[in-house]
């Protein structure tokens, strides 16, 4: 029996694949996992955008990033429902990971998405599965892939597929058209 297994933001963003020159977006960045993951991915060419509304755990952030001798990491504190395209560029790939299930307007946060990311750019969405785990969000918070697939398409996103997320999580990929 294969063991249970977190997703992985290093796995994954390789299996979307990521152009060295991108710039990504991590919305509700929190602790940084997937900022850091795609930092290194890009290198010192590209950009990585971590926006939260949580002050401390960007000043963390920050601090790993400096620390790691990721430059190309900018933080930025606002709110998710709020936020406006000032002072971050669009992305190549916009990322939502354990996100959605923390917000009830989640159709406002795709929305976002879909503004800040440019024509053929990526989103990438990482949820928790329906399945009460004993720890991560309460079931009844969680996203789960049909109401996803449904807010994305309702957006303008198109899908492009579902990725290896580990045993707790899914990931799906869409692209802006």
């Amino acid at each position: 029996m294969e063991p249970k297994r977190f997703v992985s933001p290093e796995k994954t963003l390789a299996e979307i694949g990521i152009d060295k020159k991108s710039i990504v977006i991590d919305f509700g960045s929190g602790s940084g996992h997937w900022t850091i993951a795609a930092a290194k991915s890009l290198g010192p060419s590209g950009k990585v955008f971590a926006v939260d509304n949580n002050e401390d755990l960007l000043k963390r952030l920050s601090s790993m990033a400096m620390l790691g001798g990721y430059g190309n990491v900018v933080t930025k504190f606002t709110n998710l429902l709020t936020l406006d395209q000032k002072d971050i560029s669009s992305a190549d790939l916009s990322i939502l990971a354990n996100t959605l299930s923390f917000f009830k307007m989640n159709e406002i946060i795709i929305k976002k998405a879909f503004e800040m990311t440019k024509e053929k750019g990526k989103l990438l969405v990482v949820e928790w599965k329906k399945q009460d785990h004993g720890f991560g969000p309460p079931d009844h918070q969680r996203v789960g892939k049909k109401e996803l697939l449904e807010l994305a398409k309702k957006t303008g996103f198109n899908l492009l597929g579902e990725i290896p997320a580990g045993h707790y999580h899914y990931a799906i990929v869409f692209e802006k058209p």
